[in-house]
């Protein structure tokens, strides 16, 4: 009983409830949900009781739903989604969905790995779609760190199409992406607060038949291939 309450109390102590990561990750990088056991006593009890003082929420696909309505969290200012598959990524960023909704003004920084590993053409747009509604869901991002888990690493995003992706917030951008022209279309203007930009990127051919546009002032530029 002692040890359920040093448990407790290290549990309640603001050092470890600012952040919290409710997931299990495995050596090989593999992420998995807690334990029933865990979770139910996250949901029911803890996260209750230290709700207002968490300021980032770690979470995995499987529990993320449960954890998100589990309590408010009037405190929260950012998200780690890992390992979210496509289906549920999309679920969950396009239009006023229901989780997202009470933190829309809260949230600055995300981070989100999607699990996919098909090739299909669909499958792809619809993951570039995603990565373009995060900015309509968070309007006050300051920080993206958006890219693919799959272990092939055989896709990347590609703005093939027009998309209404913008923001006026956003400082800092990690992305992978298949094309050089893709890395074009992310500095023409559209994050015209960014100043950190990190890239990797398959392809750096350029091929636009026309000059690009350029219009961003980023202070820090790291591009991997």
């Amino acid at each position: 009983m002692g040890v359920n309450r040093q448990f407790s109390k290290i549990l309640r102590h603001p050092m470890f409830t600012s952040r919290l990561t409710l997931l299990r990750c495995l050596w090989n990088g593999f992420i998995f949900p807690l334990s029933r056991i865990v979770l139910d006593r996250f949901c029911l009890q803890i996260l209750l009781e230290i709700h207002h003082r968490i300021q980032w929420l770690d979470l995995e696909s499987l529990s993320m739903e449960r954890i998100l309505f589990a309590a408010d969290y009037p405190n929260l200012r950012g998200l780690g989604l890992y390992n979210i598959d496509q289906e549920t990524a999309v679920h969950f960023f396009s239009g006023e969905q229901i989780l997202t909704r009470p933190f829309k003004n809260q949230i600055s920084a995300v981070i989100i790995t999607i699990s996919n590993n098909t090739v299909d053409l669909s499958a792809k747009n619809e993951i570039t779609t995603v990565c373009s509604h995060i900015f309509t869901a968070f309007p006050n991002l300051f920080y993206l760190n958006f890219h693919q888990s799959s272990h092939r690493n055989i896709e990347r995003l590609s703005f093939d199409r027009q998309l209404p992706m913008f923001s006026s917030t956003l400082v800092e951008l990690h992305i992978k992406v298949q094309h050089f022209d893709d890395i074009l279309y992310l500095l023409d203007g559209r994050f015209n607060k960014l100043q950190i930009f990190y890239v990797d990127v398959i392809n750096v051919a350029h091929t636009r038949t026309s000059p690009p546009m350029i219009n961003n002032k980023v202070g820090y530029f790291t591009i991997k291939q």
